[in-house]
């Protein structure tokens, strides 16, 4: 049978503990007594709470019947319950267990956890359903805690931020080091509030409120830095007169508590992660309670970082790289970072690789193909264009027809010189036959005459047809669309390139081309070809240059292995030349070395 509930009287006494509890483990062992006194069949229970707000580790603060009487088992289901979370009901050896967490803003702050003898499902569900409404209560304690220590941390929080504010407002390292410790002195109404640096294995007095000038106190210098480096070499705070259960080593704050006619001491070491910092001391009429050297403390904790800073910010700019250098040869060296040691690793093994590693160097350059020759048709005479039945890009046999000029006025005249002949011829064999001999000889010479001009008029005649001198490719020329209109002696009308002849040509930027000569051998790549690789030998690196997309680059001629069927005069590609074996760190760094020596060559006086 399960244990019954609680009877009323003592319900009412349990809530009556409950009211007046003082304390909190008081407020929470009442309030487990009277949680389990209200579940049916309740065994044992016990409530953990978090040692610090949104803290990692627990504690318990309750346990019923008794701290002896909480099974194994129990404190398990309590631990489970902060891993998960969420409300949890287990089978136990003797009964069924209940645990429901106390979550407060997104974290565990607790948990209370009962075993109870199991009757049915129903008084499980009422016991799950009694302990989230009760767990409330706890709750308001855990915040009224928080609420509490808030108010007493917040007059702490607000000094630190004013002193701080005040060491980052001065200049300087010196204005923001005197700013301080005139703070804590008028904070604390302080006689006297030194702060030390350590530097070089030893405390260096470095400023004193109420004083603008301290060097020439020798005295009390050497006993503050004395006194200081005594809190510091022990790690510890030091308060003067020492308290009867202190451990450490109070001489010399006793000696400059004498020489100051016995005032209270405290010393505080300025430490942060990276190593010790300095020492703060502040000599009061009466010794500071533990709320003021908690503000203190605050304060110090604040504004070491501050200071640290500003001191490091003013160093020299050798010494910061210096501290900058030492600071990351410590990480590789040292324990952790194992990023930055990989990533160490990985830049040698990236360095060592473009050290050994050799590729073929080459030079790459834009490029076009050209016939090996060039021949230009030309308009023979002033003329007009009778038909033109070749235009650029057709691919023509030897002799065959390109264009024909009109020849009507051509043979008129031919027509003109031969009948002019043929009464000439009559004439003369007149002469002949009456023994004329002087009007003979000027009608033979007329006679000439005529046959030079009918020879040159049936010259013309013949060279109204243009022919193609050889076979090829027409690269230029469409006298389609000027049919009937007029040519003048000399001018071009097309151009014929060989299909079985090329020459390529490269252009080679300025800063590349000592890496060109000729007999040299690459590869060219065209765009029309892709998938064609075809191999070139460099035949004559010019001195002409071009100003192509803003730089200046060199004509370098090659030439074609073997001709391709597909290949035609005027198609663009890019060639790449053979220098030969270099190491990657060369290929990669060739450009930038270059414009450093260029950029020296400039500037260097």
């Amino acid at each position: 049978m399960p244990a019954p509930v609680a009877p009323p009287s003592d319900l009412q006494t349990l809530w009556r503990a409950f009211a007046r509890a003082t304390t909190q483990q008081a407020y929470c062992q009442a309030w487990l007594d009277l949680q389990c006194a209200q579940l049916p069949g309740a065994r044992a229970g016990v409530l953990v709470l978090a040692t610090r707000q949104h803290g990692d580790t627990y504690e318990t603060v309750a346990a019923w019947p008794g701290p002896a009487a909480v099974p194994e088992a129990l404190a398990k289901l309590a631990e489970e319950a902060i891993d998960e979370g969420c409300g949890l009901v287990t089978p136990l050896e003797s009964g069924t267990g209940v645990a429901y967490p106390l979550n407060i803003d997104g974290h565990v702050a607790g948990v209370v956890a009962v075993a109870v003898e199991r009757d049915r499902d129903e008084q499980l569900a009422a016991a799950m359903e009694r302990l989230q409404w009760g767990i409330a209560w706890v709750e308001l304690l855990v915040r009224r805690h928080q609420r509490a220590t808030i108010d007493e941390e917040l007059p702490r929080l607000r000094a630190a931020v004013e002193a701080v504010t005040a060491v980052l407002a001065a200049p300087d390292y010196a204005t923001a080091c005197t700013a301080l410790v005139t703070e804590l002195a008028s904070a604390f109404d302080c006689d006297r509030v030194s702060l030390g640096e350590f530097d070089a294995g030893r405390i260096r007095l470095r400023q004193v409120s109420h004083a603008a000038e301290f060097g020439k106190s020798m005295n009390l210098v050497r006993l503050l830095e004395a006194a200081m480096e005594e809190a510091l070499f022990q790690g510890v705070e030091i308060a003067w007169p020492a308290a009867a259960e202190a451990t450490w080593v109070t001489r010399d704050h006793a000696a400059l508590a004498g020489d100051r006619g016995g005032a209270a001491i405290h010393t505080l070491p300025l430490v942060r992660d990276d190593g010790r910092f300095g020492v703060l001391t502040l000599e009061c009429p009466a010794p500071l309670d533990d709320d003021q050297l908690a503000r203190v403390r605050a304060i110090a904790a604040l504004s070491v970082e501050a200071l640290a800073v500003r001191r490091r910010a003013e160093r020299a700019l050798a010494l910061r790289l210096l501290d900058g250098a030492r600071e990351q040869l410590g990480r590789l060296l040292g324990r952790g970072h194992l990023g930055r040691k990989l990533a160490l690793l990985g830049v040698a093994a990236l360095a060592a690789a473009l050290a050994l590693v050799h590729i073929d160097y080459r030079v790459g350059a834009d490029s076009v193909l050209e016939g090996a020759v060039r021949q230009v048709v030309v308009a023979p005479f002033d003329g007009y264009l009778a038909s033109a039945p070749a235009r650029a890009g057709d691919v023509v046999a030897a002799d065959d027809e390109l264009c024909r000029l009109d020849d009507r006025d051509l043979r008129l005249e031919r027509l003109n010189w031969a009948s002019e002949g043929a009464m000439l011829e009559r004439r003369y064999e007149e002469a002949l036959a009456g023994h004329e001999r002087g009007e003979a000889r000027v009608l033979d010479a007329q006679r000439a005459q005529t046959r030079a001009q009918l020879e040159l008029v049936e010259s013309r005649l013949a060279r109204t047809v243009l022919r193609a001198p050889f076979a090829g490719l027409v690269v230029s020329g469409d006298l389609s669309q000027r049919l009937g209109a007029t040519v003048e002696q000399g001018e071009v009308l097309y151009e014929i390139a060989p299909l079985d002849d090329y020459r390529v040509i490269v252009w080679v930027d300025e800063h590349l081309v000592a890496d060109v000569t000729s007999g040299q051998h690459g590869e060219l790549v065209l765009k029309a070809l892709p998938e064609r690789v075809l191999p070139i030998t460099v035949t004559r690196v010019t001195p002409l240059t071009e100003a192509r997309d803003g730089g200046n680059y060199f004509r370098v001629e090659a030439s074609l292995a073997a001709a391709d069927a597909g290949l035609r005069p005027g198609m663009e590609g890019l060639a790449k030349l053979r220098v030969g074996p270099r190491s990657l760190w060369f290929v990669l760094s060739r450009p930038l070395a270059r414009w450093l020596l260029l950029q020296r060559w400039r500037w260097w006086p």
